[in-house]
């Protein structure tokens, strides 16, 4: 049988860790086992505007608060939640999944996932009724597929790990340039234009797409601090920036490709967190955002938002070393 730690000593292997910290900046191996406790919510909306009348229309889907539980050994880490709220109550036709995992060891950080969501919320101007109205539109859905990846420059003092994870601890404040890749697949389509008619009158015909398959491949760089504030608290700030390529095709009245061949547009990551380092207990509230931007006519620009933000607390069970 094959235990934990050969588990984790062949997955360092693979993925080149280096475990060479400044220990007067971060102290790792704080303790193999922990468990803990989050509230989470995560969203994958988009938007769609009129470049040349200003005016957008938002797609919201049915998200979820979610209450969970899990634990972790050394890199390895898993968790179980429900959801326990509903954005809205009308929704008997929605449908959503949604999986993602994240790894943050040493100069490796990384995101990837695949969310699924059927249902969503058309929000925009009404025209005929001159007001701002919301409605549920249960044949529209989307399949997403993303990976990010960005090395971290300077892991020997500075750790990710430390502001989302807590398995080591950020013991002087530090920052590191970040640089790396991200892919992307997005699939979108509905039984009619996803533009309600009574939105269609004053957007125009620019923006009446019921499919889309877009492919999106870029490179991104940006920097991250963590600052250590007294009391054992930590304040983890970062803004990461990128250049994306994507292609694919748009149904409106007809199929057509998106760029020839490539179409050239901006994507940003964040990834916030304030948070507490005790010597049994820690815990943190995080955010993270993942946009990218679109133009898909002369007319129309679209923008893609995935979202998280976490709440957790967590217990050390036992103790490699002292905090």
């Amino acid at each position: 049988a094959v235990g934990f730690a050969q588990i984790d000593s062949l997955f360092n292997k693979f993925t080149f860790l280096q475990t060479e910290y400044d220990t007067n900046y971060v102290k790792k191996g704080l303790s193999d086992w922990a468990v803990h406790f989050y509230l989470q919510n995560r969203n994958n909306s988009f938007s769609s505007q009129d470049q040349t009348r200003h005016q957008s229309v938002y797609f919201d889907p049915l998200t979820n608060m979610t209450l969970g539980a899990g634990g972790s050994y050394k890199n390895f880490s898993l968790d179980f939640g429900f959801p326990i709220q509903n954005n809205k109550g009308d929704t008997a036709h929605a449908t959503g999944l949604d999986f993602s995992t994240s790894l943050f060891v040493g100069q490796h950080v990384s995101d990837m996932g695949f969310r699924r969501f059927r249902g969503y919320y058309v929000s925009g101007y009404d025209s005929v009724q001159n007001e701002l109205r919301s409605v549920f539109r249960s044949d529209i859905a989307t399949a997403n597929l993303y990976l990010n990846y960005l090395y971290n420059f300077n892991y020997r003092r500075f750790s990710f790990n430390a502001s989302f994870i807590g398995r080591e601890m950020q013991i002087k404040s530090a920052g590191a340039p970040l640089a790396g890749f991200f892919f992307s697949y997005m699939d979108l389509h509905a039984n009619e234009p996803v533009v309600p008619p009574e939105f269609d009158i004053y957007y125009g015909s620019s923006i009446r797409i019921s499919e889309a398959n877009l492919w999106t491949l870029g490179l991104m760089g940006g920097y991250a601090y963590t600052f250590v504030l007294p009391a054992r608290f930590y304040l983890t700030l970062s803004l990461v920036p990128g250049i994306a390529f994507t292609t694919g095709e748009v149904k409106s009245d007809v199929y057509y490709e998106i760029g020839e061949p490539v179409e050239v547009s901006f994507k940003l990551i964040s990834k916030n967190a304030f948070g507490y380092s005790g010597k049994r207990f820690y815990g943190y509230l995080s955010s993270t955002t993942d946009r990218y931007w679109l133009r898909l006519s002369k007319e129309d620009q679209f923008k893609n938002n995935l979202s998280r933000w976490r709440f957790l607390v967590g217990y050390l069970i036992n103790k490699a070393d002292k905090r």
